[in-house]
């Protein structure tokens, strides 16, 4: 496995995290508690993956004070590591990706949640008669 790779997977895990959400307010319920944890499992091992197949790319001394961190405050570790992994050329660089996927770790589950929610919401909702819209009402 490549760090590339462990990305491809937490992505992967994003949009299904929003597939389900959507899925589940199309519905009007709750996703069970269960596969809310699962995921959060999946996606925590999935960050870890990728700090240790990147440093392991790098050549990078991991330290266990580091990966304790990347599991626990990714926010915070994950920059850190990046810093001290990187040439000094391509700390910057770095960090301002490392800032687009934290965008995109926010965009792709509202997106796939919202596109989700309109594509299985029961039709009744998406396609009301016209007598329940207002013009249905005025024309009686």
């Amino acid at each position: 496995m490549s760090s590339k790779r462990a990305l491809y997977i937490y992505f992967a895990l994003l949009v299904l995290i929003g597939i389900t959400i959507g899925y589940s307010g199309a519905r009007g319920m709750e996703p069970p508690k269960i596969i809310n944890m699962l995921f959060m499992v999946f996606t925590t091992v999935s960050i870890y993956l990728w700090y240790y197949f990147d440093a392991k790319e790098r050549s990078y001394q991991r330290s266990t004070l580091l990966g304790g961190a990347v599991l626990m405050f990714s926010v915070i570790a994950i920059p850190i590591y990046l810093l001290k992994s990187r040439e000094s050329g391509k700390k910057v660089r770095s960090i301002l990706n490392y800032i687009s996927c934290l965008l995109l770790t926010l965009i792709i589950p509202v997106v796939t949640a919202t596109s989700t929610s309109v594509l299985s919401a029961p039709a009744e909702t998406l396609n009301p008669s016209i007598e329940a819209s207002p013009i249905g009402k005025l024309a009686r």
